[in-house]
């Protein structure tokens, strides 16, 4: 199974890294796509590159402005484009990066603007996938994409419409879902229904992801899962976002662990070299 969208280089993995993905090789998961949050957690995330099964993605989350000063807004997109061009044969994404409308009293969305359609711009140059975060700024995203030639990615944690998801899909936009996946929702329920079945990626958002509950019909332990510790998630969590997606689509649970690790290695191989 693939992890399409986690953070393994945050200091919550500092002390047992290597276990981490020891339990998650045990329970299957053998890739994983590491995005990073800002500059400060670059270099950390691009350590990992070079890992088995580990695809990298560098850029910088809405969240990450909070701290950087607005001064410096232009210098950071620089290091950035730069970061890329030295770093390209390392990178299989540019993320992640996106619209926030929850800390817009922190970060205005027009500074968020400006920060996500520059990165769209340099990923599209680069050829490489976006990797966006969208959080009740679906159209106005889907403005800045529309207004980028090339451009194309994933939706983590996708949280839209099945109609606003429809006009994301006519941009070459992928979808992953994680552990909000696993809890009753008419409108998750919607989405994982009405997608195509090629666009669909799990995910785990480790460590600060959504709670990953076990499906209702499931037993308390899949035996090839191992628990992770209380205060996080792990790669080795995402057999149940899978078990939930293939419950909802009424589908096997093996094909859909097949089949989103296949839509993600479509996503994140396809990028030239």
């Amino acid at each position: 199974m693939f992890d399409a969208h986690c953070h393994l280089q945050l200091p919550a993995f500092d002390a047992d890294r290597a276990a981490v993905f020891e339990r998650s090789l045990r329970a299957g998961v053998d890739a994983f796509c590491v995005c990073s949050v800002g500059p400060d957690d670059w270099q950390r995330t691009l350590d990992l590159a070079g890992r088995p099964g580990v695809f990298i993605g560098v850029g910088i989350h809405p969240i990450a402005l909070v701290d950087l000063d607005e001064r410096d807004d232009q210098a950071h997109l620089d290091r950035l484009e730069q970061l890329v061009a030295s770093h390209r044969h390392h990178l299989h994404a540019l993320g992640e990066c996106g619209l926030d409308a929850r800390i817009a009293d922190r970060v205005p969305l027009r500074r968020q603007r400006t920060f996500v359609a520059a990165q769209i711009a340099i990923a599209a140059h680069c050829r490489l996938p976006i990797v966006l975060h969208c959080v009740r700024a679906h159209d106005a995203l889907l403005d800045l994409i529309a207004a980028i030639p090339h451009a194309w990615g994933l939706l983590h944690a996708f949280s839209g419409s099945l109609e606003q998801a429809r006009a994301f899909l006519k941009r070459d936009l992928f979808f992953s879902f994680g552990g909000a996946l696993t809890l009753p929702s008419h409108k998750r329920r919607t989405l994982a229904r009405g997608l195509p079945g090629d666009r669909i990626l799990v995910e785990t958002d480790a460590p600060d992801g959504p709670r990953i509950h076990p499906a209702p019909s499931a037993p308390a332990n899949h035996p090839e899962t191992p628990p992770a510790p209380l205060s996080r998630l792990e790669p080795g969590d995402l057999f149940r976002v899978v078990e939930a997606l293939a419950l909802l689509r009424g589908e096997a649970i093996d094909h859909w662990a097949r089949q989103s690790d296949l839509n993600a290695r479509a996503l994140f191989q396809a990028v030239p070299s």
